[in-house]
């Protein structure tokens, strides 16, 4: 597709995965693929060392790992699954933009795009889904944190909407 032909011609690309399946629909594309799972402080530490030695300066940092379970109240779940899901959808994408920073772009007159990914619940609970929800509220914050400390940053959170459609 256009997308994919514009990726291949224009841009470098790098991306990493937690499962190897995943990383195979990608085969083909001009990209550059890393292991890194995001639940584990010395996979990230791997990405970041790996990644340094490209050489290259990053652009746009788009994170979008998603973990929603689990889909319980808070209450009647597994409080260590619940901080799991919570450092997986905020925390840890924290931790590994904090180790890619220092990398980004550095030109005085364009800023480093930082992508993140919101879930319905933001202006009300989604019913057993605290976890996912507080993590995404979390990002929301982050991205006004990160906007007013970092001129050089452009961070932003991608939500649903709620549009009535066919």
């Amino acid at each position: 597709s256009k997308l994919i032909s514009m990726l291949q011609k224009e841009y470098n690309v790098i991306g990493t995965y937690r499962s190897l399946e995943g990383a195979e629909k990608l085969r083909g594309i001009n990209m550059r693929l890393y292991f890194c799972d995001i639940d584990d402080p010395q996979s990230i530490s791997d990405f970041i060392r790996d990644f340094k030695v490209t050489g290259l300066e990053w652009e746009t940092f788009i994170s979008c790992p998603s973990n929603p379970l689990p889909v319980k109240s808070f209450f009647e779940g597994n409080f260590e699954e619940w901080e799991k899901s919570v450092n997986t959808n905020s925390i840890n994408q924290m931790r590994v933009l904090h180790a890619l920073y220092p990398y980004r772009i550095k030109s005085p007159d364009k800023k480093s795009n930082v992508v993140f990914f919101a879930t319905a619940g933001i202006n009300a609970p989604v019913i057993n889904m605290s976890a996912y929800t507080v993590s995404k509220i979390f990002l929301l914050k982050m991205c006004e944190y990160l906007d007013a400390e970092n001129p050089d940053l452009n961070p932003f959170i991608i939500g649903p909407g709620w549009t009535r459609t066919k």
